[in-house]
Protein backbone atom coordinates (compact mmCIF):
# COMPACT_ATOMS: atom_id res chain seq x y z
CA UNK A 1 0.00 0.00 0.00
CA UNK A 2 3.12 2.62 1.08
CA UNK A 3 4.66 1.84 -1.96
CA UNK A 4 1.95 2.17 -4.43
CA UNK A 5 0.92 5.66 -2.82
CA UNK A 6 4.84 6.44 -3.45
CA UNK A 7 4.59 6.35 -7.37
CA UNK A 8 1.09 7.90 -7.00
CA UNK A 9 2.66 10.56 -5.94
CA UNK A 10 5.61 10.72 -7.94
CA UNK A 11 3.67 10.34 -10.98
CA UNK A 12 2.02 13.36 -9.67
CA UNK A 13 5.41 15.81 -9.21
CA UNK A 14 6.29 14.37 -13.27
CA UNK A 15 9.36 12.41 -12.20
CA UNK A 16 8.33 8.50 -11.84
CA UNK A 17 10.34 7.75 -15.27
CA UNK A 18 12.78 9.58 -14.61
CA UNK A 19 13.40 7.80 -10.80
CA UNK A 20 12.47 4.56 -12.70
CA UNK A 21 15.98 5.30 -14.84
CA UNK A 22 17.75 5.91 -11.55
CA UNK A 23 16.09 2.96 -10.37
CA UNK A 24 17.01 0.46 -12.82
CA UNK A 25 20.68 1.71 -13.22
CA UNK A 26 21.24 0.96 -9.20
CA UNK A 27 19.61 -2.31 -9.51
CA UNK A 28 22.87 -4.34 -9.62
CA UNK A 29 23.50 -2.98 -5.95
CA UNK A 30 19.71 -2.90 -4.74
CA UNK A 31 18.18 -5.47 -6.47
CA UNK A 32 14.24 -5.98 -5.79
CA UNK A 33 14.42 -2.52 -3.11
CA UNK A 34 16.11 -0.75 -6.12
CA UNK A 35 12.43 1.19 -6.97
CA UNK A 36 11.41 1.29 -3.30
CA UNK A 37 14.78 3.42 -2.34
CA UNK A 38 14.56 5.36 -4.90
CA UNK A 39 10.95 6.69 -4.65
CA UNK A 40 11.80 7.23 -1.11
CA UNK A 41 14.99 9.24 -1.76
CA UNK A 42 13.01 11.38 -3.93
CA UNK A 43 10.30 12.26 -1.90
CA UNK A 44 12.44 12.60 0.97
CA UNK A 45 14.09 15.33 -1.44
CA UNK A 46 11.29 17.01 -3.03
CA UNK A 47 9.76 18.56 0.57
CA UNK A 48 12.91 20.04 1.18
CA UNK A 49 13.73 23.53 1.54
CA UNK A 50 15.54 25.31 -1.25
CA UNK A 51 18.72 26.20 0.87
CA UNK A 52 18.35 22.56 2.34
CA UNK A 53 18.42 21.29 -1.67
CA UNK A 54 21.20 23.48 -2.18
CA UNK A 55 23.52 21.99 0.42
CA UNK A 56 22.69 18.63 -0.12
CA UNK A 57 23.34 19.22 -3.98
CA UNK A 58 26.92 20.10 -2.83
CA UNK A 59 27.66 17.47 -0.56
CA UNK A 60 26.80 14.92 -2.80
CA UNK A 61 29.48 16.47 -4.96
CA UNK A 62 32.39 15.34 -2.64
CA UNK A 63 33.57 11.75 -2.46
CA UNK A 64 31.58 9.04 -1.76
CA UNK A 65 32.41 7.80 2.10
CA UNK A 66 34.40 9.91 3.12
CA UNK A 67 33.78 12.67 6.14
CA UNK A 68 33.23 15.84 4.69
CA UNK A 69 34.83 19.05 6.85
CA UNK A 70 32.38 21.68 7.79
CA UNK A 71 34.32 24.00 7.17
CA UNK A 72 34.90 23.17 3.44
CA UNK A 73 31.27 22.90 3.49
CA UNK A 74 30.83 26.60 5.22
CA UNK A 75 33.96 28.05 2.28
CA UNK A 76 32.18 26.66 -0.65
CA UNK A 77 28.04 27.92 0.64
CA UNK A 78 27.31 30.42 -1.26
CA UNK A 79 24.94 32.28 0.38
CA UNK A 80 25.44 36.04 2.60
CA UNK A 81 23.96 34.82 4.88
CA UNK A 82 25.93 31.86 5.29
CA UNK A 83 26.12 29.98 8.99
CA UNK A 84 22.20 30.57 9.72
CA UNK A 85 20.99 29.56 6.62
CA UNK A 86 23.68 26.49 6.36
CA UNK A 87 23.29 25.56 9.95
CA UNK A 88 19.30 25.64 9.54
CA UNK A 89 19.83 23.33 5.95
CA UNK A 90 22.11 20.87 7.48
CA UNK A 91 19.80 20.69 10.80
CA UNK A 92 16.90 20.02 8.08
CA UNK A 93 18.94 17.15 6.22
CA UNK A 94 19.57 15.37 9.58
CA UNK A 95 16.41 15.60 10.98
CA UNK A 96 15.13 13.70 7.56
CA UNK A 97 17.79 11.51 8.17
CA UNK A 98 19.78 12.22 4.95
CA UNK A 99 23.21 13.15 6.56
CA UNK A 100 24.85 12.46 9.80
CA UNK A 101 26.58 15.16 11.39
CA UNK A 102 29.43 13.92 13.59
CA UNK A 103 31.67 16.25 16.05
CA UNK A 104 35.47 15.10 16.60
CA UNK A 105 36.74 17.81 18.03
CA UNK A 106 35.89 19.83 21.10
CA UNK A 107 37.04 23.00 19.04
CA UNK A 108 34.90 22.29 16.30
CA UNK A 109 37.68 21.97 13.55
CA UNK A 110 37.06 18.87 12.41
CA UNK A 111 33.25 18.49 12.75
CA UNK A 112 32.13 16.86 9.73
CA UNK A 113 28.96 15.72 7.78
CA UNK A 114 28.72 12.88 6.36
CA UNK A 115 26.33 11.00 3.68
CA UNK A 116 25.34 7.96 2.21
CA UNK A 117 27.28 6.85 -1.03
CA UNK A 118 23.37 5.72 -2.53
CA UNK A 119 21.44 8.79 -1.60
CA UNK A 120 24.55 10.65 -3.24
CA UNK A 121 24.48 8.89 -6.22
CA UNK A 122 20.76 9.66 -6.80
CA UNK A 123 20.79 12.97 -6.08
CA UNK A 124 24.12 13.13 -8.28
CA UNK A 125 21.64 11.46 -11.20
CA UNK A 126 18.76 13.68 -10.65
CA UNK A 127 19.93 17.40 -10.60
CA UNK A 128 20.77 19.22 -13.08
CA UNK A 129 24.02 21.23 -12.11
CA UNK A 130 26.79 20.14 -13.84
CA UNK A 131 28.97 17.86 -11.26
CA UNK A 132 32.16 18.73 -12.49
CA UNK A 133 31.83 22.24 -11.46
CA UNK A 134 31.06 21.55 -7.78
CA UNK A 135 34.00 19.13 -7.62
CA UNK A 136 36.50 21.81 -9.16
CA UNK A 137 35.03 24.37 -6.35
CA UNK A 138 35.64 21.92 -3.99
CA UNK A 139 39.08 21.40 -5.25
CA UNK A 140 40.29 25.22 -5.29
CA UNK A 141 38.97 25.29 -1.83
CA UNK A 142 41.24 22.34 -0.68
CA UNK A 143 44.11 24.46 -1.94
CA UNK A 144 43.87 26.88 0.79
CA UNK A 145 45.28 24.11 2.75
CA UNK A 146 48.43 23.53 0.72
CA UNK A 147 51.09 25.39 3.20
CA UNK A 148 49.88 22.63 5.87
CA UNK A 149 50.45 19.88 3.63
CA UNK A 150 54.48 19.86 4.60
CA UNK A 151 53.86 20.22 8.43
CA UNK A 152 52.94 16.61 9.95
CA UNK A 153 52.34 18.56 13.19
CA UNK A 154 49.56 20.40 10.87
CA UNK A 155 47.92 17.09 9.68
CA UNK A 156 45.34 16.29 12.23
CA UNK A 157 43.76 19.66 10.63
CA UNK A 158 43.75 19.23 7.49
CA UNK A 159 43.06 15.20 7.68
CA UNK A 160 39.18 15.10 5.71
CA UNK A 161 40.32 17.95 3.38
CA UNK A 162 43.66 15.31 2.36
CA UNK A 163 41.08 12.44 2.69
CA UNK A 164 38.53 14.56 0.34
CA UNK A 165 41.39 15.47 -1.84
CA UNK A 166 42.65 11.21 -2.91
CA UNK A 167 39.30 10.51 -5.12
CA UNK A 168 38.46 14.15 -6.85
CA UNK A 169 42.29 14.02 -8.36
CA UNK A 170 40.57 12.08 -11.18
CA UNK A 171 37.38 13.82 -11.00
CA UNK A 172 38.25 17.19 -11.36
CA UNK A 173 39.84 19.12 -14.69
CA UNK A 174 43.04 18.76 -15.47
CA UNK A 175 44.48 21.45 -14.05
CA UNK A 176 43.22 20.94 -10.80
CA UNK A 177 43.89 17.39 -10.79
CA UNK A 178 47.45 18.35 -11.18
CA UNK A 179 47.23 20.99 -7.97
CA UNK A 180 45.53 18.15 -6.20
CA UNK A 181 48.30 15.68 -6.99
CA UNK A 182 50.87 18.09 -5.97
CA UNK A 183 48.80 18.77 -2.54
CA UNK A 184 48.94 14.85 -1.57
CA UNK A 185 52.39 14.03 -2.76
CA UNK A 186 53.42 16.96 -0.10
CA UNK A 187 51.27 15.35 2.42
CA UNK A 188 51.99 11.90 1.85
CA UNK A 189 55.82 12.71 1.71
CA UNK A 190 55.69 14.87 5.09
CA UNK A 191 53.73 11.49 6.64
CA UNK A 192 56.45 8.94 5.41
CA UNK A 193 54.88 7.43 2.62
CA UNK A 194 57.28 8.08 -0.18
CA UNK A 195 55.97 5.25 -2.42
CA UNK A 196 52.46 6.90 -2.35
CA UNK A 197 53.55 10.51 -2.54
CA UNK A 198 56.01 9.75 -5.53
CA UNK A 199 52.88 7.64 -7.66
CA UNK A 200 51.26 11.23 -7.25
CA UNK A 201 54.08 13.45 -8.11
CA UNK A 202 55.01 11.67 -11.20
CA UNK A 203 51.45 11.38 -12.00
CA UNK A 204 51.41 15.51 -11.71
CA UNK A 205 54.65 15.62 -13.61
CA UNK A 206 53.26 13.71 -16.59
CA UNK A 207 50.20 15.90 -16.92
CA UNK A 208 51.98 18.95 -16.06
CA UNK A 209 54.29 18.56 -19.24
CA UNK A 210 51.43 17.35 -21.36
CA UNK A 211 49.63 20.21 -20.70
CA UNK A 212 52.27 23.14 -20.07
CA UNK A 213 55.96 21.88 -21.94
CA UNK A 214 59.01 21.32 -20.32
CA UNK A 215 59.60 24.80 -18.39
CA UNK A 216 56.46 25.88 -16.98
CA UNK A 217 56.00 26.74 -13.29
CA UNK A 218 53.72 24.15 -12.56
CA UNK A 219 55.86 21.42 -13.99
CA UNK A 220 59.07 23.14 -12.18
CA UNK A 221 57.21 23.06 -9.22
CA UNK A 222 56.37 19.26 -10.03
CA UNK A 223 59.71 18.34 -10.53
CA UNK A 224 60.90 20.08 -7.58
CA UNK A 225 58.68 17.85 -4.96
CA UNK A 226 59.87 14.89 -7.43
CA UNK A 227 63.27 15.09 -6.70
CA UNK A 228 62.49 15.36 -2.88
CA UNK A 229 61.04 12.57 -2.86
CA UNK A 230 63.31 9.73 -4.84
CA UNK A 231 65.66 11.44 -2.25
CA UNK A 232 63.51 10.19 0.60
CA UNK A 233 63.67 6.68 -0.88
CA UNK A 234 67.41 6.84 -1.67
CA UNK A 235 67.27 7.59 -5.62
CA UNK A 236 69.92 10.28 -5.41
CA UNK A 237 70.72 9.80 -9.28
CA UNK A 238 67.06 10.36 -9.97
CA UNK A 239 67.04 13.20 -7.53
CA UNK A 240 69.60 14.97 -9.06
CA UNK A 241 69.22 14.68 -12.44
CA UNK A 242 65.90 16.28 -11.77
CA UNK A 243 67.27 19.03 -9.67
CA UNK A 244 69.42 20.17 -11.73
CA UNK A 245 67.04 20.57 -14.28
CA UNK A 246 64.59 22.80 -11.86
CA UNK A 247 68.22 24.75 -11.29
CA UNK A 248 68.76 25.72 -15.13
CA UNK A 249 64.82 26.50 -15.13
CA UNK A 250 65.14 28.54 -12.15
CA UNK A 251 68.15 30.70 -13.60
CA UNK A 252 67.16 30.51 -17.08
CA UNK A 253 63.56 30.44 -17.83
CA UNK A 254 61.93 31.56 -14.43
CA UNK A 255 64.06 34.84 -14.79
CA UNK A 256 66.50 33.73 -12.01
CA UNK A 257 63.49 34.43 -9.18
CA UNK A 258 65.87 34.50 -6.17
CA UNK A 259 63.91 32.65 -3.29
CA UNK A 260 64.21 29.16 -6.19
CA UNK A 261 67.20 29.27 -6.76
CA UNK A 262 68.25 29.29 -3.42
CA UNK A 263 66.01 26.26 -2.55
CA UNK A 264 66.83 24.70 -5.94
CA UNK A 265 70.77 25.09 -5.29
CA UNK A 266 70.21 23.55 -1.75
CA UNK A 267 68.16 20.57 -2.48
CA UNK A 268 70.88 19.24 -5.28
CA UNK A 269 73.36 19.81 -2.49
CA UNK A 270 71.67 17.95 -0.05
CA UNK A 271 71.93 15.21 -3.16
CA UNK A 272 75.38 15.43 -3.77
CA UNK A 273 75.99 15.31 -0.41
CA UNK A 274 74.50 11.98 0.19
CA UNK A 275 76.33 10.71 -3.06
CA UNK A 276 79.62 12.11 -1.15
CA UNK A 277 80.33 14.48 -4.59
CA UNK A 278 81.51 16.83 -1.47
CA UNK A 279 83.29 19.76 -3.23
CA UNK A 280 80.03 20.63 -5.61
CA UNK A 281 77.75 19.89 -3.09
CA UNK A 282 79.67 22.82 -0.70
CA UNK A 283 79.77 24.96 -4.02
CA UNK A 284 75.85 25.28 -4.19
CA UNK A 285 75.28 25.46 -0.97
CA UNK A 286 77.91 28.38 -0.41
CA UNK A 287 76.30 30.26 -3.41
CA UNK A 288 72.63 29.70 -1.80
CA UNK A 289 73.90 30.81 2.14
CA UNK A 290 75.49 33.99 0.55
CA UNK A 291 72.49 34.72 -1.88
CA UNK A 292 70.29 34.02 0.81
CA UNK A 293 71.71 36.39 3.27
CA UNK A 294 72.54 39.77 0.97
CA UNK A 295 68.84 39.35 -0.26
CA UNK A 296 66.85 38.09 2.68
CA UNK A 297 69.15 39.13 5.84
CA UNK A 298 70.61 36.14 8.38
CA UNK A 299 67.88 35.25 10.46
CA UNK A 300 65.05 34.82 7.37
CA UNK A 301 63.81 30.97 7.48
CA UNK A 302 65.69 30.72 4.38
CA UNK A 303 68.62 31.78 5.10
CA UNK A 304 68.70 30.15 8.28
CA UNK A 305 67.77 26.65 6.20
CA UNK A 306 70.79 27.76 3.87
CA UNK A 307 73.22 27.98 6.89
CA UNK A 308 71.49 24.41 8.39
CA UNK A 309 72.42 22.88 5.05
CA UNK A 310 75.93 24.15 4.54
CA UNK A 311 76.39 23.08 8.04
CA UNK A 312 76.12 19.64 7.34
CA UNK A 313 78.16 19.54 4.23
CA UNK A 314 80.80 21.08 6.38
CA UNK A 315 80.63 18.42 8.77
CA UNK A 316 81.18 15.92 6.20
CA UNK A 317 84.46 17.64 5.07
CA UNK A 318 85.73 17.09 8.65
CA UNK A 319 84.68 20.47 9.91
CA UNK A 320 82.59 19.36 13.10
CA UNK A 321 83.12 21.95 15.62
CA UNK A 322 82.42 25.12 13.26
CA UNK A 323 79.35 23.18 11.94
CA UNK A 324 78.20 22.68 15.43
CA UNK A 325 78.30 26.23 15.97
CA UNK A 326 76.47 26.98 13.01
CA UNK A 327 73.80 24.78 13.75
CA UNK A 328 73.61 26.18 17.51
CA UNK A 329 72.81 29.51 15.65
CA UNK A 330 70.01 28.15 13.45
CA UNK A 331 68.37 26.99 16.62
CA UNK A 332 69.08 30.23 17.94
CA UNK A 333 67.33 31.73 15.06
CA UNK A 334 64.46 29.57 14.96
CA UNK A 335 63.73 29.84 17.64
CA UNK A 336 63.11 33.84 17.54
CA UNK A 337 60.94 33.08 14.50
CA UNK A 338 58.88 30.81 16.88
CA UNK A 339 58.60 33.23 19.15
CA UNK A 340 57.28 36.24 17.04
CA UNK A 341 54.60 33.81 15.10
CA UNK A 342 52.55 32.23 17.98
CA UNK A 343 51.03 30.31 15.23
CA UNK A 344 54.19 28.12 14.52
CA UNK A 345 53.69 25.55 17.20
CA UNK A 346 57.17 23.91 16.58
CA UNK A 347 58.72 24.25 13.21
CA UNK A 348 60.02 21.31 10.74
CA UNK A 349 63.02 23.48 10.13
CA UNK A 350 63.87 23.86 14.07
CA UNK A 351 62.91 20.30 14.67
CA UNK A 352 65.25 19.14 11.88
CA UNK A 353 68.29 21.78 13.12
CA UNK A 354 68.08 20.35 16.69
CA UNK A 355 68.29 16.51 15.70
CA UNK A 356 70.96 17.37 13.23
CA UNK A 357 73.11 19.16 16.07
CA UNK A 358 72.65 16.30 18.55
CA UNK A 359 73.72 13.74 15.61
CA UNK A 360 77.09 15.83 15.31
CA UNK A 361 77.61 16.20 18.71
CA UNK A 362 77.04 12.41 19.70
CA UNK A 363 79.73 11.70 17.63
CA UNK A 364 82.17 13.91 19.36
CA UNK A 365 80.72 13.18 23.09
CA UNK A 366 78.82 15.62 23.12
CA UNK A 367 75.33 15.18 25.53
CA UNK A 368 73.89 19.07 24.98
CA UNK A 369 71.16 18.64 23.20
CA UNK A 370 69.68 15.72 24.76
CA UNK A 371 67.14 17.39 26.50
CA UNK A 372 65.70 19.42 23.62
CA UNK A 373 65.79 16.07 21.79
CA UNK A 374 63.09 15.24 24.34
CA UNK A 375 60.93 18.34 23.69
CA UNK A 376 60.54 17.32 20.35
CA UNK A 377 59.62 13.63 21.11
CA UNK A 378 56.74 15.30 23.41
CA UNK A 379 55.88 17.46 20.90
CA UNK A 380 55.70 14.55 18.25
CA UNK A 381 53.99 12.98 20.84
CA UNK A 382 51.60 15.16 21.14
CA UNK A 383 50.54 16.62 17.69
CA UNK A 384 51.86 13.28 15.39
CA UNK A 385 50.83 9.73 15.02
CA UNK A 386 52.69 7.27 16.74
CA UNK A 387 53.56 5.68 13.46
CA UNK A 388 55.62 9.44 12.08
CA UNK A 389 58.66 8.56 10.73
CA UNK A 390 59.51 12.33 12.34
CA UNK A 391 59.49 9.68 15.71
CA UNK A 392 62.24 7.50 14.17
CA UNK A 393 65.13 10.29 13.55
CA UNK A 394 63.96 11.23 17.32
CA UNK A 395 63.93 8.07 18.97
CA UNK A 396 67.65 7.23 17.06
CA UNK A 397 69.15 9.93 18.34
CA UNK A 398 67.73 9.72 21.92
CA UNK A 399 69.32 5.85 21.28
CA UNK A 400 72.37 7.59 20.40
CA UNK A 401 72.99 9.78 23.47
CA UNK A 402 71.63 6.74 25.46
CA UNK A 403 74.87 4.69 24.62
CA UNK A 404 77.58 7.39 24.67
CA UNK A 405 76.40 7.87 28.66
CA UNK A 406 77.20 3.85 28.21
CA UNK A 407 73.74 3.07 28.99
CA UNK A 408 73.76 0.45 26.66
CA UNK A 409 70.23 -2.19 27.40
CA UNK A 410 68.48 1.09 27.26
CA UNK A 411 69.41 2.40 23.84
CA UNK A 412 69.43 -1.61 22.78
CA UNK A 413 65.58 -1.54 23.57
CA UNK A 414 64.74 1.66 22.24
CA UNK A 415 66.63 0.94 18.89
CA UNK A 416 64.41 -2.07 18.31
CA UNK A 417 61.36 -0.24 19.66
CA UNK A 418 62.67 2.09 16.73
CA UNK A 419 63.73 -0.54 14.22
CA UNK A 420 60.05 -2.36 14.27
CA UNK A 421 58.60 1.59 13.97
CA UNK A 422 61.04 2.35 11.04
CA UNK A 423 59.68 -1.60 8.54
CA UNK A 424 56.36 -0.51 9.63
CA UNK A 425 56.20 3.20 8.58
CA UNK A 426 59.15 4.07 5.51
CA UNK A 427 60.26 0.31 4.73
CA UNK A 428 63.13 -1.56 4.38
CA UNK A 429 64.45 0.02 1.47
CA UNK A 430 65.45 3.64 2.81
CA UNK A 431 69.07 4.52 4.46
CA UNK A 432 67.09 5.44 8.06
CA UNK A 433 66.37 1.52 8.37
CA UNK A 434 69.38 0.34 7.76
CA UNK A 435 70.97 2.95 9.47
CA UNK A 436 69.55 2.46 12.64
CA UNK A 437 70.06 -1.48 12.35
CA UNK A 438 73.71 -0.13 11.85
CA UNK A 439 73.25 1.56 15.51
CA UNK A 440 71.73 -1.39 16.81
CA UNK A 441 75.00 -3.56 15.64
CA UNK A 442 77.15 -1.32 17.87
CA UNK A 443 74.99 -1.15 20.79
CA UNK A 444 75.20 -4.94 20.81
CA UNK A 445 79.04 -4.65 20.40
CA UNK A 446 78.91 -2.80 23.52
CA UNK A 447 76.89 -5.17 25.26
CA UNK A 448 79.43 -8.10 23.81
CA UNK A 449 76.95 -9.81 21.83
CA UNK A 450 79.24 -10.61 18.98
CA UNK A 451 77.26 -12.88 16.91
CA UNK A 452 74.15 -10.90 16.81
CA UNK A 453 76.61 -7.30 15.97
CA UNK A 454 78.59 -9.70 13.18
CA UNK A 455 74.80 -10.46 12.07
CA UNK A 456 73.64 -6.94 11.78
CA UNK A 457 77.01 -5.98 10.16
CA UNK A 458 76.42 -8.55 7.42
CA UNK A 459 73.22 -7.17 6.38
CA UNK A 460 73.87 -3.11 6.71
CA UNK A 461 76.68 -4.13 4.63
CA UNK A 462 75.07 -6.37 2.27
CA UNK A 463 72.44 -3.41 2.06
CA UNK A 464 74.50 -0.62 1.30
CA UNK A 465 76.43 -2.52 -1.04
CA UNK A 466 73.72 -3.06 -3.25
CA UNK A 467 72.72 0.24 -3.20
CA UNK A 468 75.10 2.92 -2.57
CA UNK A 469 77.88 0.92 -4.02
CA UNK A 470 81.24 -0.51 -2.96
CA UNK A 471 83.16 2.33 -2.19
CA UNK A 472 80.83 5.13 -0.62
CA UNK A 473 81.66 5.69 2.42
CA UNK A 474 78.68 4.31 4.36
CA UNK A 475 79.06 0.55 2.54
CA UNK A 476 83.28 0.48 3.77
CA UNK A 477 82.05 1.58 7.42
CA UNK A 478 80.12 -1.20 7.66
CA UNK A 479 82.65 -3.44 5.82
CA UNK A 480 85.31 -1.88 9.07
CA UNK A 481 82.38 -2.76 11.48
CA UNK A 482 82.24 -5.83 10.22
CA UNK A 483 86.20 -6.23 10.14
CA UNK A 484 86.49 -5.42 13.41
CA UNK A 485 83.90 -8.10 14.73
CA UNK A 486 86.15 -10.48 13.73
CA UNK A 487 89.04 -9.50 14.95
CA UNK A 488 87.52 -9.17 18.55
CA UNK A 489 87.01 -12.86 18.15
CA UNK A 490 90.73 -13.52 16.70
CA UNK A 491 88.69 -14.76 13.62
CA UNK A 492 92.35 -13.31 11.67
CA UNK A 493 91.27 -15.45 8.17
CA UNK A 494 87.48 -13.87 8.70
CA UNK A 495 89.40 -9.90 8.89
CA UNK A 496 91.82 -10.79 6.27
CA UNK A 497 88.99 -11.54 4.00
CA UNK A 498 87.01 -8.60 4.58
CA UNK A 499 89.68 -6.26 4.00
CA UNK A 500 90.84 -7.53 0.89
CA UNK A 501 86.77 -8.40 -0.65
CA UNK A 502 85.32 -5.10 0.44
CA UNK A 503 87.65 -2.49 -1.46
CA UNK A 504 88.50 -1.40 2.36
CA UNK A 505 92.67 -1.79 1.54
CA UNK A 506 91.97 0.96 -1.27
CA UNK A 507 91.76 3.36 1.16
CA UNK A 508 95.25 2.50 1.87
CA UNK A 509 96.59 4.55 -0.95
CA UNK A 510 98.08 8.46 -1.35
CA UNK A 511 95.03 9.78 -1.11
CA UNK A 512 94.50 11.63 2.22
CA UNK A 513 90.62 12.41 2.05
CA UNK A 514 91.37 15.46 3.40
CA UNK A 515 87.75 16.67 2.37
CA UNK A 516 85.61 13.57 2.93
CA UNK A 517 86.11 13.36 7.34
CA UNK A 518 84.50 9.54 6.95
CA UNK A 519 86.82 8.30 4.56
CA UNK A 520 89.85 10.19 6.18
CA UNK A 521 88.65 8.39 9.36
CA UNK A 522 88.41 5.42 8.17
CA UNK A 523 92.15 5.56 6.76
CA UNK A 524 93.30 6.22 10.06
CA UNK A 525 91.51 3.14 11.48
CA UNK A 526 92.10 0.43 8.45
CA UNK A 527 95.98 1.32 9.24
CA UNK A 528 95.87 0.89 13.10
CA UNK A 529 93.37 -2.60 12.26
CA UNK A 530 96.96 -3.70 9.34
CA UNK A 531 99.18 -2.51 12.24
CA UNK A 532 97.68 -4.80 15.11
CA UNK A 533 97.25 -7.74 12.01
CA UNK A 534 101.19 -7.44 12.11
CA UNK A 535 101.06 -9.39 15.96
CA UNK A 536 99.09 -12.17 14.19
CA UNK A 537 101.76 -12.86 11.29
CA UNK A 538 99.45 -10.99 8.66
CA UNK A 539 101.39 -8.44 6.69
CA UNK A 540 98.97 -6.14 4.27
Amino acid sequence: MGYQKMLFDLENLGTLKRLETIANYLRPRLGARAQGIVASFSLSVNSLGRNAIDVLELLCAFAPNVPIPLGLVKALFPNDARNDNLDAALAELADRSLVKIDSTSSSGSNNCVEIHPLLAEFVLRSIAKPVQDLRDRIAVEIFSKIRLARDPKQHKNIYYYASQARPLVASVSKVLGIQLGLFLGMYEHARGQYKVAEAYEEKALRTAQEMYGPYENTVIVAMNNLADTKRALGDYQKAMELQRIVLESALLELDGDPETVIIARLKLAASLRREESLDEALEHAKIAFDLSHSIYGANAGISLDARNDLALILADRGDVLIACEMLKEVIDGFKKITNENEKIMSPVSLDSAIKNLSFLQSQIGILSTNHELHLIKESNDKYLPTNHPDNITVQTSIASFLRKDQKFEEARKLLEETLELAQATVGTEVEEYWMIKNNLANVHMNLGNSEIERELDTEVYQWRFKSRGKYHSDTLTSAFGLAQSYLKSKDIEAVVRVLTETGLLSLLGPEKYENNAKKKRLKENIEEMRNRLVEFGVNL
